[in-house]
């Protein structure tokens, strides 16, 4: 029989690996911009997390990068989805600009 601990070690691991699953799934997004591009991300997600800060309720803000390739048919081949609050996707951005691995602060269990 599993422990209670362990049950929770199992979850927290399963979502952290969704968690890189779609980060990097984002980063590759990212990566495929022009700077100018990049530029213009980074800007954007800095206003949207002013705006998320300035709520005056319990809510918050997700962004979904939805990136679908396509063939010189038109046939879909490749699609990238994930779902972020502004204040991570700045902090990856941030990282990785810097030429270093985004590693969220966590403490595994």
């Amino acid at each position: 029989m599993a422990r209670p601990n362990d049950k929770f070690r199992y979850v927290f691991c399963r979502q952290l690996r969704h968690f890189d699953q779609e980060m990097t799934e984002f980063r590759c997004v990212y990566e495929s911009f022009a700077p100018d591009e990049r530029k213009e991300v980074r800007e954007w997600l800095e206003a949207v997390d002013v705006l998320w800060k300035k709520c005056p309720f319990d809510w918050g803000l997700l962004v979904k990068v939805r990136h679908d390739e396509f063939n010189d048919s038109g046939e879909k081949v490749d699609e990238r989805n994930a779902d972020f609050i502004a204040y991570t996707m700045l902090m990856a951005i941030k990282s990785w600009d810097e030429g270093q691995p985004f590693v969220p602060d966590t403490v595994l269990p």
